[in-house]
């Protein structure tokens, strides 16, 4: 039952780790994307 529950836990935790990678890319990308904007501007 525990093994169980920390396979569950596990699994939310990577889920989050995963969306949270994908929201920093997603960041960076903007904020260069605007700096080169502001940059040719």
């Amino acid at each position: 039952m525990a093994f169980f529950q920390f396979r569950k836990i596990k699994e939310i935790i990577t889920k989050f780790f995963n969306h949270f990678i994908y929201f920093i890319a997603t960041l960076s990308l903007l904020s260069l994307y605007y700096s080169f904007y502001y940059c040719s501007y």
